[in-house]
């Protein structure tokens, strides 16, 4: 196979409730992640493409409610169900906020 793009997690569709509470806002909601993986044989490869249930967690703070300048943190686990395999994706992000 020449070309190995889209192997992975292509796509979060999230669907969040926040909770804001002074300098916090948490975020918490499920997903579902179009995921495209790999699969080989002795003699050939193909993408196998598919839908993944998965759960969004999201945490937001700022110093002080008149702050900013704040960080963001969250976490994504999707559960990629396969033919050959399935296994759980995992993604973490640390971000800085610039509010307007």
């Amino acid at each position: 196979m020449k070309d190995l793009r889209w192997i992975g997690v292509i796509d979060v569709n999230a669907a969040v409730v926040g909770i804001h509470h002074r300098e916090l806002t948490l975020e918490l909601g499920p997903s579902l992640d179009v995921f495209a993986v790999l699969l080989c044989a002795d003699t050939w490869c193909q993408r196998e493409h598919g839908l993944a249930p998965a759960v969004h967690l999201g945490a937001m703070l700022f110093p002080a409610p008149e702050r900013r300048l704040g960080g963001r943190g969250t976490v994504h686990t999707a559960y990629i169900p396969g033919i050959a395999w399935s296994g759980i994706s995992i993604s973490i992000a640390v971000e800085g906020v610039y509010r307007f």
